[in-house]
């Protein structure tokens, strides 16, 4: 699942395409997460210059070192105010179990840690 604000510039890349792919980011990735969430002024396919960006199994940009790599084919889609909601059936997954996850709440960054 994904949310994507309607105006997003990704937005109508995502439903034309009809898949997306998600990378959970590590706590190196601090750079990249302030460019896509539109903080750097940085626009459009130059987003990907940011990062260790491959193409993935099914032909999607997925980020060579993030904790993992979801690649997902849409199977829903809604509509709630500002937001589409993709629902999507991953297709190929990757995954680093040894990467600190970042975690981003209340603007600002941490690095999640186990529950033990």
């Amino acid at each position: 699942l994904v949310c994507v604000n309607r105006d997003a510039s990704a937005h109508d890349a995502i439903r034309q395409a009809g898949r997306f792919s998600l990378n959970p980011l590590t706590t190196d990735h601090e750079d990249v997460m302030s460019i896509f969430a539109g903080q750097r002024g940085v626009r459009g396919d130059s987003r990907f210059s940011h990062g260790n960006w491959r193409t993935g199994a099914s032909g999607m940009p997925v980020l060579s070192d993030a904790v993992a790599s979801f690649e997902c084919l849409i199977v829903e889609h809604y509509v709630h105010h500002s937001h589409s909601v993709f629902i999507g059936r991953v297709t190929n997954l990757r995954a680093t179990p040894e990467a600190d996850a970042l975690i981003y709440a209340k603007r600002a960054t941490a690095r999640a840690v186990a529950l033990a």
